[in-house]
């Protein structure tokens, strides 16, 4: 009789044990939980981090931004469950030593390869299906929304259109629009934009892939020999300035045409107002 209470007992304690691991590494994650900024302290192997490595959720938006250890970046990620991907990673462009750079290109790659998240010991485990890509722990929770205000309140969109005889200048950044007509930008025109149209501008950057745009291909060549202005598309947000590819006033890249006709429909619109 002892022997079975024995071998009872035994079974209770692993099972009790195997739940316990259980609830450890298949935690599932929701945003809420997800929010925050957290220390990254493991990258692949390499635990010889510098300490202000860091990457931040802002889950209202799914954004996520953070710093490198030269760079900021900045993206959107998707959360399903267990299951995380991120997309549209931009960087700022600083030069630092080699040291740090390598470290940088190890955590980015990081990201561009993760797929599975899990809590096992209180830090964020991401990973895919061969092995831990990257580990963070939450820093102080006062912080957890200010990486992502620094990065994204400060945003602006410029746009430019130049010809031998016009000169077009449009930027709006948050509430306000700032338009011109004059080369030197001495004399300007400010307007204010709506929460619904800035909130929109917003929504279009965070689908457009800033590492990229400088390389966008125009659908016109009418600029090359004068046949329209040349214009450009800029997007600044946080430290990280992003402009594309010229193209035919009018006539931008497919990738950035919702933006581009969206700053020209806000100009016309706060001008006739």
């Amino acid at each position: 009789m002892k022997f079975f209470l024995s071998l009872f007992f035994v079974f209770m304690i692993t099972e009790s044990c195997s739940s316990a691991k259980e609830s450890v590494t298949s935690k599932e994650i929701n945003q809420e939980s997800l929010l925050g900024t957290y220390s990254i302290k493991q990258i692949g192997p390499n635990t010889s981090l510098p300490n202000d490595l860091s990457i931040t959720f802002e889950t209202a938006s799914n954004r996520v931004s953070g710093f490198a250890g030269c760079n900021t970046f900045f993206g959107n990620y998707a959360l399903e469950k267990n299951t995380i991907t991120f997309q549209n990673i931009a960087t700022s462009k600083k030069f630092c030593q080699e040291k740090i750079n390598t470290i940088e290109r190890h955590l980015l790659s990081a990201l561009d390869q993760i797929n599975t998240l899990q809590i096992k010991n209180n830090k964020l485990v991401f990973s895919n299906s061969t092995s831990d890509l990257l580990i963070a722990e939450e820093k102080d929770v006062a912080a957890k929304q200010k990486n992502v205000e620094d990065y994204y309140y400060t945003s602006s969109v410029t746009y430019k259109a130049i010809s031998r005889n016009t000169f077009e200048y449009v930027e709006i950044t948050g509430p306000k629009v700032t338009i011109s007509t004059d080369r030197d930008l001495k004399e300007f025109n400010n307007y204010s934009c709506s929460e619904t149209d800035w909130n929109s501008i917003e929504k279009m950057i965070q689908r457009i892939n800033l590492s990229k745009i400088d390389r966008l291909k125009a659908p016109t060549e009418k600029r090359l020999y004068d046949g329209a202005a040349h214009a450009t598309l800029t997007i600044r947000t946080g430290d990280v300035i992003a402009t594309s590819s010229s193209f035919d006033h009018g006539y931008p890249p497919q990738e950035i045409e919702a933006l581009v006709n969206k700053v020209l429909s806000i100009k016309e619109s706060v001008i006739k107002h």
